[in-house]
């Protein structure tokens, strides 16, 4: 069995998964706020804020290429707006 162990107020999560992705299922499933995931941090507030926009993007881009694997045009379109919006960070 895999070891998994609780990180950033998050779920059990497997010990393979970085810090971020933790604090960032921490805000968007459980809703916790980016200050108290800085606080428990020892950071700044917009450091994670960074990381937050970081892994919307690459969730929402995720996302958007699985829609075009399964043949949805919007995805398609969706991607490239996106794109053009979100600079990668």
């Amino acid at each position: 069995m895999q070891s998994m162990t609780a990180k950033a107020s998050t779920p059990r999560v497997p010990e393979w998964v970085p810090q971020e992705v933790c604090r960032y299922l921490a805000h968007t499933e459980q809703g916790q706020p980016a200050r108290s995931l800085a606080r428990e941090a020892g950071c700044y507030a917009s450091t994670i804020l960074r990381q937050l926009r970081r892994y919307d993007f690459l969730m929402h881009l995720a996302l958007s290429r699985l829609g075009l694997a399964q043949g949805d045009e919007n995805a398609a379109h969706n991607d490239v707006e996106y794109e053009e919006t979100w600079p990668l960070l």
